[in-house]
């Protein structure tokens, strides 16, 4: 069986520079989530996209992903980020 430690590791200076969202978290936080609890071709849902973060996570970690924002600003934000 698998097991992750107990501290996960995802400095905030590894941050995309000018993301435009008040709320953005590390990347590397959402790739060792969601390496740790998908497997490939899973399905990766933020039903609260923001920014986008966790899908550019869930499609660099060969997942599939679906993202949902009511806020049109975000979701231009999320569509407009490179690697998208």
């Amino acid at each position: 069986m698998a097991r992750i430690g107990d501290v996960l590791v995802a400095p905030v200076g590894s941050n995309e520079p000018g993301v435009g969202h008040p709320a953005v978290f590390p990347l590397t936080l959402a790739d060792q989530l969601i390496r740790t609890f998908s497997t490939e071709e899973d399905l990766v849902l933020d039903p609260f996209c923001g920014s986008g973060q966790t899908l550019l996570a869930g499609k660099g970690c060969g997942r599939r992903y679906l993202g949902i924002e009511r806020e049109e600003r975000y979701v231009q934000l999320a569509l407009g980020r490179p690697g998208r």
